[in-house]
């Protein structure tokens, strides 16, 4: 991060939906974030190549990626950066199968507001962060209990 703003990279095809991004954003932060946007998920990694971004905000339908492939394709290149999905849909199936394949949080267009996108994006940065410091304590293998003869 530089002088300490927020660098984002949008990936979205959709102008309207870009505007909004933006408009939600700058109500969001006093110190609006930086960012990249992009229109499909190889300009993404392409611009990955050269910036890491705090986070990204993933549209699940750009004119090179359709569902949850675009996703897939980040999070090969940059595993460790926080992806918040921000879809059109709502199917809850779809959201659960982002998240387990990485995505830190999934937002529906429709319904997401400023304060939403602001909080959702701050918690993924946050999870990442932990994630990268933090290992799970690894359990030791269970032990076979002795038995002892019975007289």
């Amino acid at each position: 991060m530089e002088s300490n703003r927020l660098e984002l990279l949008l990936v979205e095809d959709n102008a309207l939906h870009v505007r909004l991004m933006q408009a939600m954003l700058q109500h969001a932060w006093t110190n609006e974030p930086i960012y990249t946007h992009v229109d499909s998920v190889q300009a993404a990694v392409l611009a990955l190549s050269h910036r890491r971004p705090d986070c990204v905000l993933l549209d699940l339908v750009v004119s090179d990626a359709t569902g949850l492939e675009g996703l897939d394709t980040l999070r090969q290149v940059a595993p460790q950066l926080p992806i918040v999905v921000v879809s059109s849909t709502s199917d809850e199936e779809v959201a659960i199968e982002a998240i387990r394949r990485g995505a830190q949080d999934f937002l529906v267009k429709g319904d997401v507001t400023a304060e939403a996108l602001y909080r959702s994006i701050r918690f993924a940065i946050e999870r990442a962060r932990y994630n990268t410091t933090h290992t799970a304590p690894t359990r030791p293998a269970p032990t076979r209990p002795t038995l002892r003869p019975v007289s």
